[in-house]
């Protein structure tokens, strides 16, 4: 099948038309970006200065070819989940209430004005806003609560599995970043929503985090990736990190620590490239860069030394955090730490389950330089896939997700869905980039083509072989 064919194919398009009745626009509105200081200013981004400019370039987005390619990728994943399914139809604007729904967390943990100047915004004749550009592939299932409600209650003992090829439009990115960063693209969205028990809480997380990084390296297989050439990352970074540094250091730095002292070191790591030259220097800036950190904010010694080994040795070490160097993270139980070894525990048992699915090597390594959206979108397991081509070189983060109870349940909230909004509410998936799995997919086969010989388990297969 040629590239021509793929895009001439039909897919569930969103229409502009629907769209703009949804919210009763006109075409020629313009088109304004967030401000730093909450405010609003005209979008200064060349190529869309209207509505209808905007809405044109997500069906546009819905045509090429890697969108449709993920399209078929995600119905054979989602046909092969759950009882419960809600297939989300693309989703290029949200009212104020789903926005607020989605940044929620952002404006109550420090962090507010961080991602809303991403949104584009449209505004009224007083200037007050009544629809905002859908700036992720998580936007959709935050402003969807209602839905995944209605299907939980009809079948509570099985979580609901939703996934759409989304449109995600970035307003701050103004032009293309290397490949890397692109102002438009879209991402294939698969998640898990469920309620979960309390007696069996932490057991039934790790099991639906465990199958959500199951469904990601299934949906590459699918697309013609071999199994051998995939390799998945997993961490915790807000438990973990967040627990040894405690609550005297604000969320949003921590944030910022995160990005700036390990995500390049996780990315030169992920790519090999760890006997480099630039990995060297970028690990002596990282070691700077946290003893800066820990005499800001008056992080303690042995803190430092658990980040220090997370740097310099690019892996978790809780011995340096007891009273009794040596000793094995399953046996630390007496200092205050403890959460921290239990989130760590719990990548342990994501790691060896998958084994049982992909036996004869090891496709899911835990990574403590994996820095991965943290506060407030994922706060517990985040998951990145990378891809090995067939040059040895390494495409990493083809795709990327993670657990995101906290912003389930306070979307539900702002959503006004008390169903949702409790303690067992649990959410994780992931996004892969259409335009990534493509090209990764392009150095495997000589034409875009669904591997249909791929085998995917149901939740309830997939349970079965991990009660084996």
């Amino acid at each position: 099948m040629t590239s021509k064919e793929i895009k001439t194919k039909p897919l569930q398009l969103l229409t502009s038309q629907r769209e703009i009745n949804r919210f009763n626009l006109k075409p020629e509105q313009p088109l304004f970006a967030l401000t730093s200081d909450g405010g609003m200013v005209k979008s200064q981004d060349p190529r869309v200065n209207s509505v209808g400019e905007l809405l044109t370039k997500v069906e546009d987005l819905l045509l090429e070819p890697e969108a449709v390619f993920c399209e078929e990728i995600l119905s054979r994943i989602l046909d092969k989940s759950t009882s419960s399914v809600a297939r989300l139809e693309p989703q290029a604007l949200l009212s104020p209430l789903e926005f607020e729904a989605y940044v929620y967390r952002f404006k109550n943990g420090g962090a507010y004005l961080n991602p809303t100047q991403d949104f584009y915004a449209v505004v009224d004749e007083t200037k007050l806003p009544v629809a905002y550009g859908s700036r992720s592939s998580l936007c959709p299932p935050m402003a969807n609560i209602s839905i995944f409600s209605q299907k939980l209650m009809n079948i509570p003992d099985e979580p609901v599995c939703t996934g759409g090829v989304q449109p995600c439009l970035r307003n701050e990115v103004i032009y293309e970043q290397e490949k890397i960063r692109f102002p438009w693209f879209t991402q294939t969205d698969i998640e898990l929503i469920a309620i979960t028990s309390l007696d069996q809480q932490e057991n039934q997380e790790i099991l639906l985090d465990t199958y959500s990084c199951y469904q990601m390296i299934k949906a590459l297989e699918l697309a013609g990736i071999p199994n051998k050439s995939i390799e998945i990352r997993i961490n915790n970074y807000m438990q973990i990190l967040n627990n040894v540094l405690g609550d005297q250091v604000p969320w949003l730095e921590k944030e910022i620590f995160g990005y700036q002292s390990l995500n390049n070191l996780s990315a030169l790591k992920a790519a090999r490239k760890t006997e480099t030259d630039e990995y060297r220097i970028e690990q002596k800036q990282s070691l700077n860069k946290l003893s800066n950190f820990c005499k800001k904010f008056d992080v303690p010694e042995e803190a430092q030394a658990f980040f220090s080994n997370i740097i310099t040795k690019g892996g978790y070490d809780f011995s340096c955090l007891s009273d009794n160097p040596g000793e094995s993270p399953e046996i630390i139980t007496n200092f205050n730490y403890i959460d921290a070894i239990q989130a760590y525990l719990r990548l342990i048992t994501t790691s060896t389950l998958l084994r049982n699915f992909f036996p004869g090597r090891q496709i899911c390594k835990i990574d403590p330089l994996s820095y991965r959206g943290g506060f407030p979108g994922y706060d517990k397991t985040t998951m990145q896939i990378d891809v090995i081509l067939p040059n040895d070189q390494v495409m990493i983060e083809v795709g990327g997700g993670g657990a995101y109870p906290n912003s389930l349940q306070t979307a539900a909230e702002v959503l006004g869905d008390s169903y949702l909004n409790q303690p067992q509410s649990y959410a994780v998936g992931f996004a892969l980039g259409n335009a990534r799995v493509y090209s990764a997919m392009e150095k495997f086969l000589p034409s875009p083509q669904v591997n249909s010989t791929v085998s995917v388990l149901s939740w309830n297969e997939f349970l079965e072989v991990c009660n084996q």
